[in-house]
């Protein structure tokens, strides 16, 4: 079936009540006291004294989910959208003529000092109002530790140092459980699990890892931890989560997450971006009526921006079949008959 056009709106539509999942639409109140993750989890004095970014130029920094790894399919187009993408219909008039930059790689667990290092300097080079690090530090704690690429707290101070280059605003996040990707299947493992159990931090390495982070965070007036991982372990457990006027609740991880668990589905990066818009809200102090909170409206935005990729990924794979056709064709014509 056709996707596209007055299909695809019909799909978009039907996606959402497919899922199973439960959601309310709307904004508060104006004026209305709202209490949302980003004023959780950056405590008053933080706030108070922060530098406040700019959205004129962002840059994003990361790993596979700042890359949007996994999601050209469910999109139907070439290449993998990256955070950025996502993210700018979130942000809506509040980025204005800013520009978004997108620096993430699904390549970062290779070589974390080597990878980052390079993302870091490349997003220098932009002069960014406000940095953006989702994941950037998952690889330096996470993985298998080697003489040149060091893991868990050594690894991560060693991402902290770099991460003090950037005199900008920086939004970095901290580093989630995701011991449940364990359980996960991937393609790229021939089924298995996409992580080992030997790659990953103890619980114990995890939560001194996010509270050096922290310490390290406090000590910068032009930094801010975005919680990760308190955003994530709700939606593992299945428990009901609330922004900003929308409700959701995963009965199934399949619903958030693609099959290797680790990765976002297209909702769940909508859902990431939300939290994302909500702690740059809080910081910026731009208008609230800025922002697009409307989860529904976000996806239709997001998805109606690439159908121009869409239409053109149909054209080359119709015409990779007529050629196939036509070759197939040739292949079964007899020979011609040689002359007597």
């Amino acid at each position: 079936m056709n996707r596209n056009g007055k299909a695809g709106g019909r799909w978009i539509a039907a996606e959402w009540l497919a899922l199973g999942v439960f959601f309310v639409l709307g904004a508060p109140p104006l004026g209305a006291a709202v209490q949302t993750p980003a004023t959780r989890a950056v405590p008053a004095k933080t706030q108070a004294t922060a530098v406040r970014p700019t959205l004129d130029r962002i840059a994003v920094i990361g790993a596979s989910v700042s890359a949007g790894f996994g999601n050209h399919e469910e999109l139907q187009v070439a290449k993998n959208p990256k955070l950025g993408a996502y993210l700018r219909f979130v942000l809506h008039e509040a980025l204005g003529e800013g520009e978004i930059r997108d620096f993430g790689s699904s390549q970062f667990f290779t070589a974390p000092l080597t990878v980052g290092a390079r993302q870091v300097e490349r997003a220098l080079k932009t002069d960014p109002t406000l940095v953006v690090g989702l994941d950037f530090l998952f690889w330096y704690a996470n993985g298998y530790p080697r003489k040149n690429n060091p893991r868990r707290l050594e690894g991560l101070r060693e991402g902290l140092r770099l991460l003090e280059t950037i005199e900008a605003p920086l939004l970095i996040g901290d580093l989630p459980n995701v011991e449940h990707a364990l359980q996960g299947s991937s393609p790229l493992r021939g089924g298995g699990p996409i992580l080992r159990r030997a790659q990953l931090m103890s619980e114990r390495e995890r939560q001194e890892a996010n509270r050096l982070l922290r310490a390290w965070a406090a000590e910068r007036p032009n930094v801010q931890v975005f919680p990760l991982a308190s955003l994530l372990a709700p939606m593992v457990a299945r428990q009901p989560m609330e922004l900003r006027g929308n409700r959701w609740q995963t009965h199934d991880l399949s619903q958030a997450l693609q099959s290797d668990r680790l990765h976002p589905r297209v909702r769940g990066m909508i859902w990431v971006s939300l939290h994302l818009g909500d702690q740059i809200a809080h910081w910026t102090q731009i208008p609230d009526t800025r922002f697009r909170w409307n989860e529904q409206q976000v996806h239709q935005a997001f998805w109606a921006s690439l159908e121009e990729e869409r239409t053109k990924r149909r054209e080359k794979e119709l015409a990779r079949a007529r050629r196939k056709a036509e070759r197939a064709q040739r292949e079964a014509e007899p020979e011609p008959a040689g002359d007597l």
